[in-house]
């Protein structure tokens, strides 16, 4: 007799395949589902960036103008600056490093504008007799100017006396001789005024300078190397005689040169 199918069976012949619809789909939703979750990543870290640039950028604009703008270093400002190293510590003391210490720079303009150190203390040196010829003319109202100029350049190695020893005792002059010296653009003001205080000829003058200014000198070295007190009294006095002695001397030579 035929078998009957055993409940929840069904024979081989009859048998149905499986439903796989659900299953072969699973694997396209799951890959939409990866992308999205990326590209809604991709999406977040675009705009924290974009976030984090804009403030970045609002923080430099802001210390950009808080910040004053950087000062250019000319060369004028380091022969300044030179100049103010020698008269507070000695012409010795000018360095790349001191000067830019005194302007608050870096050794790097220095090197930039001068090739040497050397030709740094020469700009110095220059501006210093500059200022120096100025200060010599420069007499006190009521001064007789002649003996006022001989006691100014005592005056300034007293009041400046590392600016003299720059001046007078570093081998800076560009003169190397008396003659030099004498003929040097820096005199001519002082020999003018000389010359007509004195009525004296240009040769003359000359040598009445050179020889009040070599009197003068003497004193004003040992005050700026020993630091001798300045009695200007006194002082006064001998420069008075040195000049007066001088001018004698000048006069007498020019009245025998015209009798002769």
């Amino acid at each position: 007799p035929e078998r009957l199918p055993v409940a929840g069976f069904q024979r081989k012949a009859g048998r149905k395949a499986p439903d796989r619809g659900g299953l072969e789909r699973l694997p396209v939703k799951f890959l939409f589902s990866v992308l999205c979750l990326s590209f809604q990543f991709l999406l977040d870290i675009i705009r924290s960036w974009l976030y984090n640039l804009c403030y970045i950028t609002n923080v430099i604009e802001r210390r950009c103008n808080t910040i004053p703008p950087k000062s250019k270093i000319t060369r004028a400002m380091l022969v300044e600056a030179a100049a103010a190293v020698a008269r507070e510590k000695g012409f010795e003391q000018i360095t790349a490093r001191t000067v830019a210490q005194h302007l608050h720079c870096s050794t790097q303009p220095v090197m930039y504008h001068f090739a040497t150190i050397d030709s740094l203390k020469q700009a110095a040196y220059d501006l210093i007799d500059e200022r120096h010829t100025a200060y010599l003319m420069n007499t006190r109202p009521g001064e007789d100017p002649i003996l006022g100029i001989g006691l100014n350049y005592i005056r300034f190695a007293v009041e400046e006396p590392w600016l003299f020893r720059f001046l007078f005792q570093s081998g800076y002059a560009r003169e190397k001789n008396l003659p030099e010296m004498i003929d040097s653009e820096a005199l001519q003001p002082v020999l003018a005024a000389m010359q007509e205080g004195t009525g004296l000829t240009a040769e003359k003058t000359k040598e009445v300078f050179l020889h009040v200014a070599l009197f003068a000198h003497g004193y004003a070295s040992i005050i700026a190397n020993n630091a001798l007190e300045f009695d200007e009294t006194l002082i006064a006095g001998h420069l008075e005689r040195a000049w007066n002695g001088a001018m004698y001397a000048a006069t007498q030579e020019e009245n025998d040169e015209k009798t002769v």
